[in-house]
């Protein structure tokens, strides 16, 4: 029996073992004080198998805050109903970051360290920016049609997206528990001061 089944990732692949324990260790001792060696070992396999998959650290490290959290994302996105109103639209949102568990989880709580300037490997903080800065015009979208007073909506949308942010690291970052009812009724609020 091999270390990867003997620590249960038996039937998974070296680059998802590799992943899953790089997620485990960058989540626990950061990046700088996470070496590749130990992220081989703990994969069960050696650093020349390692660097097969990945350069380096960063792009390592980037794999996992920029890419796996885009699919992590999208894979969330989808369970988003966006024919609804936008106030039931970003309660969805919020639930969906609720319902985050285990390796996606993980790797979304890495990606909002990075994002808020905790960890970072290089470029991994610019890309994460660069995502967020995208998204802006698809919320502007869904304001459009839950904000009839445009000289507001603007401002409606910074602060909208201000409270879901600060939702979101509390349940991530901070693992609370928060009042869906309660959320609901804020969100709600903050539509009707634009209407």
């Amino acid at each position: 029996m091999d270390r990867a089944e003997a620590s249960g990732q038996e039937g998974t692949s070296t680059k998802d073992r590799l992943l899953r324990n790089a997620v485990s260790m960058f989540s626990e001792k950061g990046f700088h004080g996470t070496s590749m060696r130990e992220i081989a070992k703990a994969s069960g396999c050696g650093l020349p198998t390692l660097y097969y998959h990945y350069s380096s650290k960063s792009e390592l490290f980037e794999e996992i805050v920029v890419n796996q959290f885009l699919k992590i994302t999208e894979k969330m996105n989808k369970q988003v109903d966006f024919t609804k109103k936008p106030e039931e639209i970003y309660l969805q949102v919020i639930r969906t970051r609720i319902n985050l568990e285990g390796f996606d989880r993980d790797v979304y709580k890495m990606a909002l360290k990075v994002w808020l300037g905790f960890e970072d490997s290089g470029k991994a903080r610019e890309k994460v920016l660069e995502w967020e800065n995208k998204r802006a015009e698809s919320n502007r979208r869904i304001m459009a049609r839950g904000i009839a007073n445009e000289a507001l909506r603007e401002d409606v949308m910074e602060i909208l997206i201000n409270y879901i942010e600060n939702m979101v690291n509390r349940i991530i970052l901070l693992d609370e528990n928060v009042d869906e009812d309660k959320v609901r009724r804020q969100i709600s609020l903050l539509f009707a001061m634009g209407l």
